[in-house]
């Protein structure tokens, strides 16, 4: 099970901006608590929506998201870099609980320290009644790095605006849409399986960093609860206000 623990999914601005809090020996070394605590300082120090930058994916390294130690980007010499991609969402705070029934390691055996940040991968046309859901998940382990996936229904889309429309996968179907073919090639300058996400990292190391020989799933599929479901075609006020309602110990997936 996929649980929130907290008030609600605060929408935020999340950015360092210094390149250095959140990564290095010294962070990595923490308890997953202390760092914890830290991200969450972070996340609600700012609480305005961030802004796109779509047009930067084309341009920021991608070799960095996979070689980057910690849960921080570097800062260069023109600055830090932006949330090219999924730009504007919500982090919230997490459980994975464990359910049993399998012999999956490390974070499958369950975690109490996760974050989540869903997001749209565009901006959402309520006229179309379209948008691009899907998630980024970290969970924080004692004196080893994070384990990190992202999912999603589909690069493409779908035509609802209920955020919880479809279920979700690591394995992210490859797209229809040729104006995507640009931002493929991108992502294809760091790795051949730009759809898919590997698990075994995350099986690697329990929450309180002991270090198992990892058996992990093939893929995760996530199918929402069924808890929460958002209006399909009109929207009141944006995805985001509407993420922020789900409150505290609900089951997400």
């Amino acid at each position: 099970m996929f649980k929130t623990f907290i008030p609600a999914l605060f929408a935020a601005a999340v950015a360092a901006k210094d390149g250095k809090d959140f990564k290095g020996d010294g962070y990595i070394s923490m308890s997953r608590q202390d760092k914890s605590d830290k991200i969450w300082a972070k996340v609600t120090e700012n609480s305005k929506s961030g802004s796109w930058h779509f047009a930067q994916t084309l341009f920021v390294g991608q070799g960095e998201v996979f070689d980057t130690k910690g849960d921080e980007f570097d800062c260069g010499l023109t600055g830090c870099r932006n949330k090219t991609i999924h730009s504007v969402g919500n982090v919230g705070q997490i459980e994975w609980v464990d359910q049993g029934g399998h012999s999956y390691t490390g974070i499958f055996k369950g975690s109490d320290s996760g974050y989540v940040r869903m997001s749209s991968a565009k901006p959402v046309d309520t006229k179309k009644h379209s948008m691009t859901p899907g998630m980024g998940v970290k969970f924080l382990r004692d004196g080893v790095d994070s384990a990190n996936f992202v999912a999603m229904f589909s690069v493409d889309g779908q035509d609802s605006l209920n955020f919880f429309e479809n279920d979700w996968n690591n394995h992210i179907p490859d797209p229809h849409d040729a104006t995507l073919i640009p931002l493929e090639l991108r992502f294809k300058t760091a790795t051949d399986y730009i759809q898919t996400v590997g698990l075994s990292d995350m099986a690697m190391y329990t929450q309180d960093g002991t270090e198992e020989s990892p058996v992990f799933p093939w893929s995760l599929r996530f199918e929402p609860s069924g808890d929460w479901e958002f209006p399909a075609t009109t929207y009141d006020t944006s995805f985001m206000e509407y993420l922020q309602t789900i409150p505290a110990g609900s089951l997400l997936f």
